[in-house]
């Protein structure tokens, strides 16, 4: 599902940075990588750090203007640095990048997300399974 998330991102926001941002096609390539990361970040942090709810909210698609903040501070803490250092771009343009990227993925993730009964059902939908607990699951999918 996040493959398919990042695949719609760069689908739609690939022209756009090209365009806003002046990136080619590697550096669009690269954004997308680490979008991925950092959402992938994201997701473990919110998992771990016990807003497992907060989460399966979002994915749900259901209003959660805290949990949505939190998830996009998390991701946003480790997409600009890391697209900074890995574009070779002032942290002002890593910014605007981020401010691109990261609603999309969050608005897709609400939408596209579809239904879950509960944070283990999230992690089925996500490709993670087969460890009883939320933090194991998620630590375990990142390593």
């Amino acid at each position: 599902m996040i493959d398919q998330i990042l695949k719609l991102a760069k689908d739609n926001l690939g022209p756009v940075l090209q365009q806003k941002e002046q990136l080619n096609s590697q550096q669009v390539d690269k954004t997308m990588e680490v979008a991925g990361e950092s959402f992938k970040g994201g997701l473990q942090s919110m998992a771990t750090s016990g807003n497992g709810n907060q989460l399966l909210n979002l994915f749900n698609g259901k209003s959660d203007p805290e949990g949505k903040q939190e998830f996009s501070n998390s991701i946003m803490k480790k997409f600009v640095p890391s697209i900074a250092s890995k574009l070779g771009v002032d942290e002002s343009k890593a910014q605007s990048i981020a401010n691109s990227v990261v609603p999309f993925l969050l608005e897709k993730f609400s939408s596209e997300g579809g239904q879950a009964k509960d944070s283990g059902d999230l992690l089925n939908k996500l490709g993670i399974g087969g460890v009883s607990s939320i933090t194991e699951k998620i630590g375990g999918f990142f390593k």
